[in-house]
């Protein structure tokens, strides 16, 4: 899931060798927190959380086919 989730950001963003993404698996799913350049982070964030809402969403439906619980966290 952490090589789909990277193919979707590297389309997104302006710097996509910046992109790094940190995986923690515990008894509730897996977290995704993403690293990325100061100036993608508004990209990925969109307005109003609109785009990182989106991914979420995006997580969700993979993860229920995979039978996890997953969420996402972007830092810069």
């Amino acid at each position: 899931m952490k090589t789909w989730l990277l193919k979707i950001l590297e389309g997104i963003v302006q710097y996509p060798d910046d992109i790094v993404i940190e995986e923690k698996e515990d008894e509730r799913g897996v977290l995704f927190t993403v690293t990325a350049n100061k100036e993608d982070i508004g990209v990925l964030i969109g307005r109003k959380g609109e785009h990182v809402n989106a991914l979420r969403v995006l997580l969700r439906v993979r993860g229920h086919l995979e039978d996890v619980k997953a969420g996402l966290k972007i830092t810069e």
